[in-house]
């Protein structure tokens, strides 16, 4: 699955929210993470170390590469040969995963990029494979393009599928094997847990709704797509509030958008709760950004650009939505 299918569906607009519960409602500093000279940047995945991974668009070829993010440095994560490379997912080791196009053909792949190198990964007979995310184990959700989706563990691939569904994709895994994901049935589009097996939907009020990212603590973190803007969520304990980037709004046309180009979508989350995703800052359909949003209390990374002046500890109220999960 390409930039445009991971997306689909799914992102946020802009406002500070009030909240209906305040007493433990947590605030968060906004960073954005933009490649330099790149553009339509996306931040996938972090890991606790704090490395974050994503994409952007190289303005003279406009072709998609992958990025790192380090503690203050950017650099490529390009597959050698490949016509675009999208970076994923990061575990602590650095371990990352992501997705390909050689240049000669032969559709897309998925890769395992360790140590400096770069492993493909394709779903056996699959005619497109892209590796989402990557926990400490190495195991991997994969996703083949046509609505299937996989766990690869200890070398071998076995189907996600949730039942009576028509297609299931799958987007994050812990430690604890816990995975996450959307499917769509004659109800519409939903967002799913998968903990050893036992499925529980995720829906959020909206149209459409993908869970993209889970912690070891079980937060989840997604998107919805309501009405023409988009918003990110974390759930937390079956708790669901959003997350809407200060600023994100819609851009002036709507098109086919992805997921992020309404507003804001959120795509991962570290034991710490901080979150990586996209937001669009309404200039545009295809003008967004990759975003950090680190929880009061932790340090942030001091060489990110705030979004905005005046956003440093202004955060993001959050309001109650609606329950996460209909059973565990």
């Amino acid at each position: 699955m390409n930039y445009t299918s991971r997306i689909a569906g799914i992102l946020a607009g802009g406002a500070v929210l009030l909240a209906a519960e305040v007493a433990e409602a947590a605030t968060y500093t906004f960073s954005t993470i933009d490649f330099p000279g790149g553009s339509r940047n996306t931040a996938f995945g972090i890991n606790d170390a704090g490395q974050i991974v994503g994409n952007y668009v190289d303005g003279s070829t406009f072709t998609f590469h992958g990025f790192l993010y380090d503690h203050g440095s950017f650099r490529n994560i390009d597959v050698p040969g490949a016509g675009f490379t999208q970076a994923f997912g990061i575990n602590d080791a650095g371990q990352i995963v992501g997705a390909y196009f050689a240049r000669s053909g032969g559709g897309e792949h998925g890769f395992v990029y360790d140590a400096g190198n770069f492993n493909t990964l394709d779903v056996p007979g699959a005619g497109s494979t892209t590796a989402q995310s990557i926990n400490n184990a190495g195991e991997i959700v994969l996703n083949d393009g046509s609505g299937h989706a996989f766990l690869y563990a200890a070398g071998v691939f076995s189907p996600i599928s949730v039942p009576g569904a028509f297609t299931t994709e799958a987007f994050g895994i812990n430690d604890a094997g816990q995975i996450v994901g959307n499917y769509v049935d004659s109800n519409g589009g939903h967002g799913f847990l998968d903990s050893a097996g036992a499925f529980s939907p995720i829906d959020v009020n909206g149209t459409f709704t993908s869970a993209l990212g889970i912690n070891n603590n079980s937060q989840i973190v997604g998107g919805y797509r309501e009405s023409t803007s988009d918003h990110g969520f974390l759930d937390s304990n079956g708790i669901i509030t959003t997350i809407d980037v200060p600023g994100a709004a819609p851009p002036p046309e709507f098109l086919t958008p992805s997921l992020g180009e309404l507003g804001t979508s959120a795509y991962g989350i570290n034991n710490a709760g901080q979150i990586v995703g996209i937001y669009s800052d309404g200039t545009g359909l295809h003008s967004t950004h990759g975003f950090l949003a680190t929880p009061a209390g932790i340090p942030e990374p001091a060489s990110f650009t705030l979004l905005g002046s005046g956003l440093l500890g202004l955060g993001l109220l959050v309001l109650s939505v609606g329950r996460a999960r209909t059973s565990d």
